[in-house]
């Protein structure tokens, strides 16, 4: 959930173009003669319901603002959108650690204020991710924020690595 909580602030800025181009495929749809009416019915309910989602989006992120606050919202959507907790904190002037502790706190009051919405991982997953980018944005934000692993001391392809699996001889000094 801390993704979607990310994506839906990244993704607000463009979520009006997001609406404003599916009316303009239901109106270039619905003006063609090529569709048989149940097929362009068919069609126009799933725009509906993508801009249904869309506008769900703006709710969810109004709400977000209300229980955080404007400060920590604006946070999350920088950090959201890629800018490191560092730099952030240097914004802030506050240490590196406050700054994620702040932004930890903002996405767990979030994910509160989307559970009392009625929202979780499993509707996300059905419904949201029915509009690509939406789920585009999600796995961008997850790439982007994931924890990143260490790397080993000793690549695993390596020659150095192999030696180490190779079993000792007996009997040799």
């Amino acid at each position: 959930m801390k993704y979607f909580v990310l994506t839906v602030l990244r993704l607000f800025d463009r979520l009006e173009e997001f609406y404003d181009a599916l009316d303009k495929a239901a109106v270039n749809s619905a003006t063609s003669v090529m569709w048989d009416a149940e097929e362009l019915c068919d069609y126009l309910m799933e725009i509906n319901d993508k801009k249904r989602l869309l506008a769900n989006m703006k709710v969810m992120r109004d709400e977000i603002i209300g229980g955080v606050g404007e400060r920590d919202a604006e946070l999350l959507t920088q950090y959201a959108c890629g800018v490191s907790t560092e730099k952030l904190a240097e914004k802030e002037s506050v240490n590196r650690s406050t700054a994620m502790r702040r932004i930890n706190g903002a996405v767990n009051e979030s994910i509160s204020v989307l559970s009392r919405l009625g929202i979780d991982k499993e509707k996300v997953e059905n419904e949201y991710f029915s509009l690509p980018a939406v789920k585009s944005a999600y796995c961008k934000t997850a790439a982007l924020r994931a924890p990143k692993r260490p790397s080993r001391l000793i690549p695993r392809n390596s020659a150095a690595f192999s030696c180490l699996l190779r079993p000792r001889e007996s009997g040799t000094a």
